[in-house]
């Protein structure tokens, strides 16, 4: 893409292509080679249970096997915890929503008020999965009473992001963290790990028709960076048609809400959408840089004031519409 900085002023320029597609060739060989070896491991383990009873030695299995558990698990734990996530998430579907916290969601959740009847049904089943296979951990002090409010309270917004969508956009997620403070952020989140501040929290649930909610950002981040770990604003992977057509988007929408904010008129979309950073450290010439907050302030807004984000920007309503396959404007 050519250097728009001089349209619009905000210095926005990718990196050489090959540069960018080394990192996403790294990523995909890093992710790769634990579950390698998890196959691996487990074909090991089959052959020698197998040649113990071939061949009647036991001792094979007693001696090689936990060896080979041993290696399994150094080396493949978190996949080994991801598919015991999956497999959670998979028999909680079946499960029915307690009404205690039923009752906790009706109370807390203000936007659980505005779904259709039918959405509240799907919701509740995504939030047995989330609630079944994702561990919270708590910097905060707090009792069991109110560890149960947040668990319910953030799930609820986190699963509405997949409540039409397939739960693996989760896949990679090992723990939600409820805390009283972040230095510097409401809220934080990488591919495994989402933290919030609990006051930050309770400020999104309190109005659902503010544009902000910073449950639904920093999960939006973990649905940006499902397909291939990085933050980028762009929730499809590459080799798919939807990657070009949000590109595209991304490209016109960024610009007009520079300008925007930079000629001082008011915009549905915070300034902090605006936010540029380098893909990894350096000064070099042809850094390459991404976009990271687009996507997630748009998923807050979108969920939020959706009519004036289809007003001020239709296209990237229509995207996002078509991404999370639920349309909040007739809720």
């Amino acid at each position: 893409m050519p250097n728009r900085s001089s349209k619009s002023g905000h210095g926005f320029k990718e990196g050489p292509a090959w540069q960018v597609r080394t990192l996403e060739i790294c990523n995909k060989i890093c992710d790769g080679i634990p579950w390698f070896f998890l196959v691996f491991f487990s074909v090991c383990i089959v052959l020698c249970i197998g040649a113990s009873i071939y061949f009647g030695t036991p001792q094979a299995i007693c001696c090689m096997v936990p060896v080979i558990f041993v290696l399994m698990w150094t080396i493949c734990a978190d996949q080994i915890l991801h598919l015991k996530r999956l497999w959670a998430a998979k028999r909680a579907v079946s499960k029915t929503f307690p009404p205690h916290l039923k009752k906790i969601l009706k109370t807390e959740v203000k936007i659980y008020q505005r779904l259709p009847e039918r959405l509240r049904a799907e919701l509740e089943r995504k939030m047995m999965q989330f609630l079944e296979s994702i561990p919270f951990k708590f910097k905060i002090s707090c009792d069991e009473v109110m560890m149960e409010r947040a668990r319910v309270c953030v799930a609820a917004e986190a699963c509405l992001l997949v409540v039409h969508r397939d739960f693996a956009g989760y896949r990679w997620l090992k723990e939600v963290e409820i805390c009283q403070r972040i230095e510097g952020a409401a809220g934080q989140a990488t591919r495994s790990q989402v933290r919030l501040e609990w006051n930050e929290v309770k400020r999104g649930l309190a109005d659902c028709t503010d544009g902000y909610s910073v449950t639904m950002h920093e999960f939006a981040h973990i649905l940006d960076t499902a397909d291939d770990g990085r933050a980028q604003s762009n929730p499809f992977p590459k080799d798919s048609p939807e990657f070009s057509r949000w590109k595209e988007m991304l490209d016109l929408e960024f610009d007009r809400l520079w300008l925007a904010h930079e000629s001082g008129k008011k915009s549905v979309l915070r300034p902090y959408a605006l936010k540029i950073k380098s893909e990894y450290e350096g000064p070099q010439r042809g850094n390459p840089k991404i976009r990271p907050e687009f996507f997630t302030c748009a998923t807050e807004v979108f969920f939020e004031k959706p009519k004036e984000l289809q007003d001020e920007f239709p296209k990237l309503f229509d995207l996002m519409r078509e991404f999370y396959r639920v349309d909040p404007a007739d809720w």
